[in-house]
């Protein structure tokens, strides 16, 4: 039954699937719906979108706030035969790039939510009466054809990430009715929602629930941070479908001594950044019962276009990348040599992507949609990814770039972007940025400066920090008395990297002189963080290239540890290693006391 819809049919597959079980419920949590509120909180969404002229060719702006009702939003949006655009409209520069990029001819928001000035606002909470009858308002059925825009995905350039990847609807359709068929959600399952609504993978997670009359639950970012509280609203609530990535899966498992072997988790994906063999290993040992998906996609295939599935061979003798596996229905992947024909399988070559996942291409970019999506050797349209890879026994493997673009947590960063903004800086001749780690799984980026003289690194980071979005920021700028160039006079990569190292202690030097508190917190940072060295002066994001996520799993690697539940907040108000190791020394020594008297 779900393997007949099509891209043309998504409204009226939507439908059914809401009539059909109408007081089921759509949405758990703190903000539910049943199917039928869902329907009418659409239809009045759709009603709203039809005044301010919303149709076919549209693209509408939907605000992150709106939570569970974003799903209503959605499908409104589907039923219009419209394209979205996901963002937190609070965040004012994104907001006004999205509004010169795509121009909404509607924002979608709650009350109150800041909108650009002159647009439209629909606003959401005003659309049902509070005896739940809603506007007037029959969605149009199957207003689109397959190639019709269904969502704008930012992505790419680093600054203020400019360039919208159009995605269609076959594209999406294609991906959500691949899982259905393979990997469907049965009575009784439930979807987690968790992704950034700005992200291919969004709307994924959303329709797999509701084609499947699964309901969704919307986790929040907050508690997606707190392992704890992550594993504690998926057990209450009886999640079985995860969409994740590497630092997701490490989260939860480093939240956890002991997952609960009854966890009602069936079946866990990952994608964005690449999956190492030793945490696939950690998860199918802890999670036996969970069958665990490595995938591969971007966000010009309308996300994920191949997979792999983990579970049967987690036991990975190296300490290498999980492979992404062999391609899904409807979408041809291929590895190509400089040559534009295909490599012998253990060859490398760039990967290039073709078949319905194709998005229509960069809104408004001709030029660059022409170089990027391109016909292959028989004529058929490709994408090429930039990634080179292989074919392996076990399907494709990812290996590297074929140019300068780097990953940090997932994000797209290309390092000559982020060198222009600070080679403009006052005082800085040239600049250079290296990743911290894997170039394709970075946690952080260092950037090295050479200036007219000497350089308040301070002052670059808050100069710069405004024209970068958080991604793309340097976690460490140093300036060095050159920066070594290759002979065509650009910055030597592959020698950053013995720059970077040079200011840096020996581990033995590091350790000398520590407290107690202070080298347990040491071995535990190095440990999550992946690191040779850190002294007591070391900065947990500025200098060691932390993230939110790492310092969770951090927090939670102490607690189960220490037996103390060490506060998340701690990290972030001291997180230079001896500040945060006797705030950790004050914060038992006030708990134990707490507990005698």
């Amino acid at each position: 039954m779900l393997s007949s819809y099509t891209s043309r049919h998504l409204a009226r597959n939507i439908a059914d699937s809401l009539e059909r079980s109408p007081e089921a419920p759509a949405v758990l949590g703190d903000h539910p719906l049943t199917n039928r509120q869902l329907d009418l909180l659409s239809r009045a969404c759709v009603a709203a979108l039809r005044e301010n002229g919303v149709g076919p060719g549209d693209i509408v702006a939907l605000d992150s706030a709106l939570d569970s009702r974003f799903l209503a939003a959605l499908v409104a949006v589907v039923r219009s035969g419209a394209a979205y655009v996901g963002l937190d409209f609070a965040d004012g520069a994104h907001a006004a790039t999205v509004a010169g990029v795509v121009r909404p001819p509607a924002w979608v928001t709650h009350p109150g939510r800041p909108v650009p000035a002159g647009a439209a606002a629909v606003l959401l909470d005003d659309a049902v009466d509070p005896a739940g009858r809603a506007r007037a308002g029959d969605p149009a059925a199957d207003a689109t054809v397959p190639s019709d825009a269904f969502q704008a995905v930012f992505t790419s350039g680093s600054l203020g990430a400019r360039k919208a990847v159009l995605t269609t609807y076959q594209g999406v359709t294609n991906r959500v009715r691949w899982f259905l068929d393979t990997y469907s959600p049965r009575p009784g399952s439930v979807v987690a929602v968790h992704k950034d609504v700005s992200l291919v993978g969004s709307p994924i997670e959303m329709l797999t629930g509701l084609l499947a009359g699964a309901p969704l639950l919307f986790i929040d970012k907050h508690t997606v941070l707190d392992p704890e509280a992550f594993w504690s609203v998926m057990s209450e609530y009886r999640v079985t479908h995860l969409f994740g990535s590497p630092p997701v899966l490490q989260l939860l498992l480093d939240g956890a001594a002991e997952p609960d072997a009854a966890t009602t988790l069936e079946v866990v994906t990952s994608s964005a950044q690449s999956l190492s063999t030793s945490l696939a290993g950690r998860w199918t040992k802890k999670l036996p019962g969970t069958r665990l998906l490595n995938m591969y996609g971007l966000s010009e295939a309308a996300s994920n276009v191949t997979c792999f599935d983990v579970t049967e061979a987690a036991t990975a003798q190296d300490d290498g990348s999980v492979p992404v596996g062999r391609p899904i229905p409807g979408c041809d992947v291929r590895v190509l040599g400089a040559d534009g024909q295909p490599v012998p399988d253990g060859a490398t070559g760039e990967v290039h992507v073709g078949g319905v996942c194709l998005a229509r291409g960069y809104l408004d970019r001709p030029e660059e949609t022409e170089d990027r999506f391109v016909s292959g050797p028989d004529g058929v349209r490709l994408f090429r990814t930039g990634d080179v890879g292989r074919w392996s026994e076990h399907g494709l493997e990812i290996l590297g770039r074929t140019d300068t673009q780097i990953k940090i947590r997932g994000f797209k960063v290309l390092p000559e972007e982020v060198e222009a903004v600070l080679a403009g800086l006052p005082g800085v001749r040239l600049a250079a940025v290296a990743p911290v780690g894997d170039p394709l799984d970075a946690q952080d980026i260092v950037a090295l400066v050479e200036g007219t003289g000497p350089l308040d690194v301070d002052a670059l980071a808050r100069l710069s920090s405004p024209r970068l979005p958080a991604h793309a920021r340097p976690g460490r700028i140093v300036q060095v008395p050159a920066i070594p160039l290759t002979v065509s006079g650009k910055p030597d990569r592959a020698r950053l990297a013995q720059l970077l190292d040079t200011d840096r202690p020996t581990a033995a030097q590091a350790a000398h002189g520590l407290s107690a508190t202070e080298e347990l917190v040491r071995s535990v940072w190095l440990r999550i963080l992946d690191k040779d060295t850190a002294d007591r002066t070391d900065d947990f994001f500025q200098t060691l290239g932390g993230h939110s996520l790492k310092a969770t799993n951090a927090i939670a690697v102490l607690r189960r540890e220490t037996g103390v539940k060490v506060p998340l907040r701690l990290i972030f108000d001291h997180p230079v290693l001896a500040d945060f190791a006797a705030a950790l020394d004050a914060f038992t020594a006030a708990r134990e006391a707490g507990v005698r008297a």
